[in-house]
């Protein structure tokens, strides 16, 4: 886990700097998938694609990424994929990842996509 408050890193810097330290935590050099979770990454940082992006700053572009996005459940869906994949035998370790940056944005605008998200 990175520390939490204003960072100035991007948002897949940050997602590299959690998923790196995972994966040495966890003693994996390179897991057999990734899932990465996030809401509304085109809102926030206007970059879409991206488990792709996630993977290439993780350096594992030939790892086979899936992106979540289930609004503000996309953590749990995301652990819930990976869960998924490994209960049926057909990956050994995935790698879930996940974030949003909104402190770059101006306040006024924070809340509006999790505002949609929770609407019917």
């Amino acid at each position: 886990m990175t520390r939490f408050g204003r960072r100035d890193e991007s948002l897949p810097d940050l997602i590299a700097e959690a998923g790196l330290a995972a994966l040495e935590d966890a003693g994996i050099e390179r897991p057999d998938a990734l899932v990465v979770a996030a809401m509304n990454p085109e809102e926030f940082t206007g970059a879409g694609n991206y488990a792709s992006l996630i993977n290439t700053y993780l350096g594992l572009s030939d790892v086979p990424a899936l992106r979540v996005e289930t609004a503000t459940s996309s953590g749990v869906a995301a652990v819930y994929a990976a869960y998924s994949v490994i209960a049926a035998g057909i990956h050994r370790s995935v790698l879930v990842v996940g974030g949003e940056k909104m402190s770059h944005i101006p306040a006024s605008s924070r809340g509006r996509p999790c505002t949609a998200a929770a609407s019917p």
